[in-house]
């Protein structure tokens, strides 16, 4: 059972590049039935048919040959082809059942102690608010929410500035969502990154409806930690979700030291001992993607399908996504403020108002002077 990888058969040598399509064709890739408007993509999206097939060949395949049930081998070539959908590398990666799951484990994770304190909002998923008041209730730590404004006129300088307030000498962590639940307000993500850089902050992000609807490069984004869902907008198999966990300093995007994490839920962290320390470079010491990776046997069908659906998207390309993805939404606001009036609008009237530095965008002049870190480091 040594055999990690998809057999060369099911490799898809002649993919189609789908830049040219056109929108009508690129539907008829998804399995909706001709009648159907989908508008609920940011709770499941529907599966490409290359995608279902996939899984199935893949199903197959194993059920023929038994091959490696174990994480994290057989899933090491899927994280490498998510990985540079999202800018990453493979040890930066984990694949995930959902983004509850992913973020979970971080804050439960996190070198948290009594008194340590954490700012995030009251617009969060309540997979954020429930485990941060379970590490509340477990350790001792306060957990500060801040009310975002809402509304057509909202902008990003008025969200980086209530985080800002917030901040205090205990303060350890800053949790937000990239695009909020309640609102669907696209938060100013790299300028709060880099606000948090400036005070020596973790970053944990609730990314649950980033991938698939914009082209985010993750490590452009300067956070520490982004868990996401696979089969929301990426369209991939519904018990799927992908974890970025930021395992390298790479100063322009963000020089702090790699903060602690315990990787709860591992059968690869060492039985004896510790690992190595963590890196303070732009090369990984450890591949702490593994440790989390790891957790008992799983399906190699879903990590397959997953890396099919993010390669769909890679095929039609994301920066064209993204583009058609705020054009519509621009669009869609605009009639709903003629109609019932800019008063009605619960986000802001551009998709961009909150800035599109949170995408894959150069680093910002400011990223050369930070605070000093308040976080813990690894020994």
């Amino acid at each position: 059972m040594t055999q990690t990888a998809i057999p060369e058969t099911l490799a898809d040598s002649a993919a189609p590049d789908l830049r040219d399509a056109s929108w009508d064709q690129i539907r008829e890739l998804f399995m909706l039935t001709p009648n159907s408007i989908h508008l609920n993509t940011g709770t499941i999206g529907a599966m490409p048919y290359e995608v279902l097939d996939t899984m199935d060949q893949v199903t197959r395949a194993w059920t023929g040959g038994l091959m490696d049930v174990y994480p994290p081998g057989m899933y090491t070539e899927h994280r490498a082809n998510i990985a540079r959908s999202y800018g990453v590398d493979q040890d930066e990666i984990v694949i995930t059942h959902n983004a509850t799951e992913g973020v979970a484990r971080i804050i439960n994770g996190l070198d948290l102690h009594e008194g340590d304190e954490v700012v995030t909002t009251t617009h969060e998923c309540y997979s954020v608010l429930s485990n941060f008041n379970l590490v509340r209730n477990r350790h001792g730590i306060t957990v500060k929410t801040i009310t975002l404004p809402s509304g057509y006129d909202v902008r990003a300088e008025e969200i980086v500035e209530l985080f800002e307030q917030a901040i205090g000498p205990r303060t350890k962590v800053l949790a937000f969502a990239g695009v909020t639940l309640f609102t669907g307000t696209m938060m100013p993500i790299r300028a709060l990154c880099e606000l948090a850089q400036r005070h020596g902050l973790i970053t944990v992000i609730d990314g649950a409806l980033l991938p698939g609807m914009l082209d985010c490069d993750m490590r452009a984004l300067g956070a520490d930690f982004i868990s996401c869902s696979g089969s929301k907008f990426q369209c991939g198999p519904l018990g799927t979700g992908l974890l970025y966990v930021r395992n390298k300093v790479v100063p322009e995007y963000n020089p702090l030291p790699l903060p602690t994490l315990w990787p709860i839920i591992s059968t690869w962290y060492p039985m004896q001992g510790s690992p190595p320390p963590r890196s303070h470079t732009a090369i990984e010491s450890d591949n702490i993607g593994d440790y989390l990776q790891s957790a008992g046997s799983a399906s190699i069908a879903r990590g397959a399908g997953l890396a099919k659906a993010c390669e769909i998207f890679d095929r039609i390309g994301r920066k064209r996504i993204e583009r058609r993805a705020i054009e519509l939404a621009d669009h869609g606001r605009r009639l709903i403020a003629e109609h019932f009036g800019e008063q009605a609008m619960y986000s802001p009237a551009r998709t961009p108002g909150c800035g599109r530095r949170w995408s894959r965008s150069t680093p910002s002049a400011t990223s050369a002077t930070r605070g000093t870190s308040r976080r813990s480091t690894s020994s």
